[in-house]
């Protein structure tokens, strides 16, 4: 549990490398409002017929088919569906003996027995400057009295957030000047930050205001590129990507300059050819 953008999904899946070869099951809940459509896009995932099963059936399929399931991004259902999502886990995992539930959430679940809570805190703030300075280098080094100020500021703003300070330090190192990055999130990420969050919950501001500015100097491939890849929840192979028929010039660059941006991550695991996936908060 943790805010948007910390890297709650990043580190599950870190853990989830760790382990010897589960069995997983992996659903994007984000896109999702209501908790009917879990209970949908879990019957998809373990029918063979298309049939609508009920929760005794897909049970009994995930538990004979996954060792875990995984619930990423809960904070898309509508504050109202939280209390029906807990109870759609408990039923399961009182239907199950073996599997196990993994889910990241930026709220609290109160009414699921047995749950773990990890809390992924923000960086501190002298731990968000070791980070800047670390990815940035030179690019982050307060030498006068404006750098000073505006690195005190951006790190401010970053308000503790990994994937936020990455793009931060990206900035500082494509614009070479902290007062030309804070300059540029404060003008262009102002639409972010002042837009009201609503009901469902939502990325961190900071992040929003950043992503705006990294997609500000993003090239048209690189731009294309993004646009396909966001439409791949689960990545796609770098050789299954029509250059010419989305009109991108140089894949491997444009796949090089949004790994550059932290935009999306490079799986060379899958060797010979890596998978390719735009991270989630993305």
């Amino acid at each position: 549990k943790g805010p948007g953008g910390i890297g709650k999904t990043q580190l599950a899946l870190q853990v989830l490398h760790q382990m010897d070869q589960p069995r997983v099951l992996w659903l994007d809940l984000e896109p999702l409002e209501v908790v009917s459509d879990v209970h949908l896009l879990l019957a998809s995932a373990v029918s063979r017929s298309g049939e609508e099963y009920e929760i005794a059936a897909i049970a009994a399929e995930l538990e004979s088919r996954f060792d875990l399931l995984a619930f990423d991004g809960i904070e898309g259902l509508r504050t109202t569906d939280i209390e029906q999502f807990e109870k759609l886990v408990s039923r399961l995992a009182a239907a199950t003996t073996a599997l196990r539930f993994l889910i990241t959430s930026q709220v609290e679940l109160l009414n699921v027995d047995g749950l773990l809570s990890v809390d992924i805190p923000p960086l501190a703030a002298h731990e968000s400057l070791q980070m800047l300075e670390a990815i940035a280098g030179n690019a982050a080094a307060r030498s006068s009295a404006t750098s000073l100020s505006s690195i005190d500021w951006l790190t401010q703003f970053a308000d503790g957030h990994p994937l936020c300070l990455r793009i931060i330090a990206t900035l500082l190192q494509y614009f070479k000047s902290a007062q030309t990055v804070s300059d540029r999130v404060k003008s262009m990420g102002a639409a972010a930050i002042a837009a009201p969050t609503g009901e469902r919950k939502s990325k961190h501001k900071s992040l929003e205001a950043c992503f705006a500015v990294a997609y500000s100097v993003l090239g048209s491939d690189e731009r294309r590129l993004l646009f396909l890849l966001a439409q791949c929840p689960a990545g796609r192979f770098s050789t299954h990507i029509n250059q010419q028929l989305f009109g991108i010039k140089d894949l491997d660059l444009a796949i090089a300059e949004l790994a550059r941006w932290h935009l999306i991550t490079v799986n060379s695991s899958w060797s010979p050819v890596p998978r390719v996936h735009v991270l989630s908060p993305v």
